[in-house]
């Protein structure tokens, strides 16, 4: 009954999914997890149809499923384009010129409605610009998280020796992360998808070497003043 009772639960998991996955909203649906758990199933069914050459019955159920599972795999390519994180209104003007057809995820929310638009028939050029959406979010995390990070970020100060005067001390961390974020940034200036993210990447590069150009004539001034207040302090001058 192993046999059996495998292909009643996949059977069972497929359909209730389908429902969710192709006439549900696609908005906020994980297309990798998908894309993962239909090959899963795909794998099982395979298995199946191979394990219940004995029970024509059962067999016939199997093949049935796996004829949907391959039905709606043709659609993942689709979901996947239309589940990238970045697609913003700017795209969804270029998959309407392309499809000439006003679309967008409010007017078209399931994957069936866009099926029933023939967006098949613009999957390369769909694929190409979800592609370039995905490429534009990624560097805008990178700036964020980049900027993120420099909150917490302090200078750490000391006394110098008895007086009333702080200094600066260890820079090793601030040095070290402006040395990583200006590669970092420097790098992503040097991708075809930084366009989309306006002069905010070339702000913040000028802002870290700024910090950068500022801090290495502070640390000059800072030992100047440190080799040459002992001298101008001293009651013999």
């Amino acid at each position: 009954m192993e046999p059996i009772e495998k292909l009643w639960h996949t059977a069972y998991h497929f359909e209730s999914c389908y429902e969710v996955w192709f006439y549900g909203k696609y908005v906020g649906l994980k297309s990798d997890n998908i894309r993962e758990e239909v090959e899963e199933m795909t794998k099982t069914i395979y298995k199946l149809t191979k394990s219940l050459t004995t029970n024509p019955f059962a067999k016939r159920i199997a093949e049935q499923i796996r004829l949907k599972i391959d039905k709606f795999r043709v659609y993942i390519p689709i979901l996947e384009s239309i589940c990238r994180q970045g697609l913003n209104e700017r795209h969804w003007e270029q998959i309407s010129q392309e499809l000439g057809e006003k679309i967008y995820p409010k007017k078209y929310p399931s994957l069936s409605t866009m099926v029933d638009l023939d967006i098949v028939k613009i999957q390369d050029t769909l694929e190409e610009i979800s592609n370039a959406a995905g490429k534009e979010y990624d560097l805008n995390m990178q700036l964020i998280k980049m900027q993120d990070e420099w909150k917490d970020m302090r200078f750490d100060i000391t006394r110098y020796r008895d007086s009333d005067v702080y200094i600066l001390a260890s820079l090793d961390d601030v040095q070290a992360l402006l040395d990583d974020h200006v590669l970092k940034v420097q790098a992503m200036r040097g991708s075809p998808y930084i366009v989309a993210l306006g002069k905010r990447a070339e702000d913040w590069e000028h802002k870290l070497i700024s910090m950068q150009d500022i801090l290495d004539v502070w640390l000059k001034v800072q030992a100047t003043w440190m080799y040459l207040e002992p001298i101008f302090g001293s009651e013999d001058i």
